[in-house]
């Protein structure tokens, strides 16, 4: 038998809905939330489009001995790659005169992890509070030794460099 050309795979018409109620996971260092949702797959099977997304029922992160509850989560897919969603969510924490604000925003592909605070204080001092209760300035030299390693962690320095938010299921 010649060389005969393949054929191309057929092209599948996608109408799918998929709703989760409950019982939807994301996990992975230290976030364990509870997703609920419902999401539209269009196109076909070599171009799926997916429309929708999933809102948090509960959830948290916990890293550095410290376990902030989430007051939003959510995870969208707006007709991008499809196992690339966009991601939006926000911890507090309140510790010792400021409030401390760790928010999951990007893509699922390379999350982007922000530290904020009320009052406003550097990404450094956010960290110094949530971790110790107190400034920079008032840390042992122990702590701050601490602090240096929980930031490089964060910025997904040393081992694999994966960061704080690497293996996210």
């Amino acid at each position: 038998i010649a060389n005969q050309p393949q054929k191309p795979p057929s092209q599948i018409a996608l109408d799918i809905t998929v709703e989760a109620p409950n019982q939807l996971y994301v996990r992975g260092q230290g976030i364990d939330a509870e997703m609920q949702g419902q999401i539209h797959v269009v196109g076909t099977t070599s171009t799926p489009d997916i429309q929708g997304g999933f809102e948090m029922r509960r959830g948290a992160i916990s890293k550095f001995g410290q376990r902030l509850d989430f007051e939003r989560g959510r995870i969208t897919f707006d007709g991008g790659v499809v196992t690339d969603p966009r991601l939006d969510f926000l911890a507090s924490s309140r510790a010792g005169d400021v409030t401390a604000h760790i928010q999951v925003g990007g893509y699922a592909s390379k999350p982007q992890l922000t530290l904020s605070s009320t009052p406003e204080l550097p990404q450094d001092e956010v960290l110094s509070r949530l971790l110790f209760g107190q400034s920079t300035g008032q840390l042992s030299p122990t702590q701050a030794i601490q602090l240096a390693q929980a930031a490089a962690e964060l910025a997904g320095v040393g081992g694999g460099g994966t960061g704080l938010l690497g293996g996210i299921q």
